[in-house]
């Protein structure tokens, strides 16, 4: 005997359920003593996901002097180069960039912030910027950090 229409409907109604219900249960907070989430240590973004879109071609270079919006660099790490178009601001601390390889989402200081949130969408822009590797529960997450942002 074969089940009904109606019945393969609830039958598969129940599975969605369950699998909704495992699924809210996965993505839950979890125990918040073990310490700081990843959505605690860097913002969840496109670029900053292992896996995401890799960054723009860019080279390393040595910093340049009379930049706009510049921060403090560590004398560790690889300043690398790139151009785009300014897409926005994606938050108070990020911005996102159409680059060659797609779009990308850096982070940015307070500084570089309030140069380009009046700044046109389509902006053509040039940019430094540094790579960092954050070590989270989850394990390694990259994150893009501008250091410099400047119309081309």
């Amino acid at each position: 005997m074969k089940p009904s229409a109606k019945k393969k409907r609830i039958l598969l109604a129940g599975v969605f359920a369950a699998a909704l219900v495992l699924l809210a249960t996965g993505c839950s907070g979890g125990d918040k003593a073990a310490g700081p989430s990843p959505s605690e240590t860097a913002s969840s973004s496109p670029a900053a996901e292992p896996g995401a879109t890799p960054p723009p071609a860019a080279s390393a270079t040595a910093p340049s002097s009379g930049e706009p919006a510049s921060t403090p660099r560590e004398p560790a790490q690889n300043v690398l180069t790139g151009t785009g178009n300014l897409v926005g601001l994606v938050d108070g601390h990020s911005v996102e960039i159409e680059t060659e390889a797609g779009p990308v989402v850096f982070q940015i200081s307070q500084e570089i912030r309030e140069l380009v949130e009046n700044w046109d969408t389509g902006t053509k822009v040039r940019f430094e910027y540094v790579k960092e590797t954050l070590q989270t529960d989850s394990g390694q997450v990259e994150l893009l950090r501008l250091v410099s942002i400047e119309k081309q």
